[in-house]
């Protein structure tokens, strides 16, 4: 896949929330419900990704793109449940079976995002966010071929 194209579509989503308030950073994603103690409090977190961040990112966010589908399948939630996966839990996954350090949770979230996945917001927890899927294996053993963009 074109890597410019890519990154074009990435940042089309960040721009998008950023046009309904919603700040998505490599922290993770800030919102309307995000308690206004907790946004003072990570004011300078607040600063949505940027072309430079999701280009840096985006053998990461495309890996993903390309995992999750394998991870996990859409359910149909009517509301928020303790059974819809998070974007933190998730993110840990991901690093685990693309055998990479580090992916950060605002890298899973925008891999889900592109993938059109719902996303539901936890007051508890502010930064994280729920996606309307589940585990397709609950061992999560995923076989995963390696794929490159190219820039």
């Amino acid at each position: 896949m074109n890597g410019e194209v890519f990154v074009d579509e990435l940042l089309k989503i960040v721009e998008d929330l950023n046009m309904n308030s919603i700040v998505l950073n490599r922290n993770g994603i800030f919102n309307s419900i995000t308690p206004y103690s907790y946004m003072i409090s990570k004011l300078k977190e607040q600063v949505p990704f940027t072309r430079d961040e999701i280009k840096q990112q985006a053998e990461n966010i495309f890996n993903a793109v390309k995992v999750l589908p394998l991870l996990v399948k859409t359910v149909n939630y009517k509301s928020l449940c303790k059974s819809m996966v998070g974007s933190y839990g998730l993110k840990h996954v991901v690093e685990e079976i693309l055998k990479t350090n580090y992916i950060s949770n605002g890298d899973v979230i925008l891999a889900m995002l592109y993938l059109k996945y719902e996303v539901g917001y936890p007051k508890e927890n502010p930064i994280n966010c729920y996606f309307n899927c589940k585990y397709v294996d609950s061992d999560r053993n995923i076989h995963y071929k390696d794929n490159t963009l190219k820039f």
